[in-house]
């Protein structure tokens, strides 16, 4: 399977919608009713896709930059780390892999990651007093919608990785500031200067 193949597969695994035992029920139902009565119209089937909510959502690669190298040359990569190139591909882009230009990638890249709607709600959190790291952690843990809930020191990598995206992708909405030696805080800029 080449790396567009592995990248549609990411897409369409993204894109899924898990179906839980109460949707399942709801099938279930509906398909005794079928056999039943074959003319049986379809119900309105109550369905809340919490897909975008799993933690296989959100970006693996620390710097959105890093997946150009990648583009320009994946033969370099070995296949477990271009496993994690193809994901975040999936997740936040079409999935091609012919970007004429870096910029071109990354544009894709900003547009993809911010309108993702695990990371509109995670923005909805941030605001111009910021949120220290231990506190996005907990944020990303509650907005998880991952069963069980992921432990939060099992989202660290995950939560270094989307304080890198904010910043590097949008350095003009989003600034990490260090009042500490470890405690980082991601700030969102004042909302009359931010073009989004």
């Amino acid at each position: 399977m080449d790396a567009g193949n592995r990248i549609e597969l990411n897409k369409m695994i993204a894109s899924s919608t898990l179906i839980d035992k109460r949707i399942f029920d709801q099938y279930k139902e509906w398909y005794n009713q079928i056999k039943q009565k074959p003319e049986a119209d379809v119900p309105e089937l109550n369905i809340t896709d919490i897909s975008p909510f799993y933690v296989f959502q959100l970006p693996v690669i620390n710097h959105p930059e890093d997946i150009w190298l990648y583009v320009k040359n994946p033969s370099k990569y070995s296949s477990e780390e271009a496993e994690l190139f193809e994901h975040d591909l999936a997740i936040y882009t079409s999935g091609k892999l012919n970007y004429s230009t870096k910029d071109e990638l990354m544009n894709e890249l900003k547009q993809g990651f911010i309108n993702h709607p695990f990371i509109k709600k995670i923005d909805s959190y941030l605001d111009e007093d910021g949120m220290m790291f231990g506190e996005f952690k907990e944020t990303v843990q509650r907005t998880c919608a991952d069963v069980p809930l992921p432990y939060r020191k099992e989202l660290t990598k995950f939560v270094q990785n989307l304080y890198n995206w904010f910043e590097l992708l949008f350095p003009e909405i989003y600034y990490i500031d260090v009042p500490g030696r470890r405690s980082e805080v991601l700030h969102k800029r004042s909302l009359r200067s931010n073009k989004y």
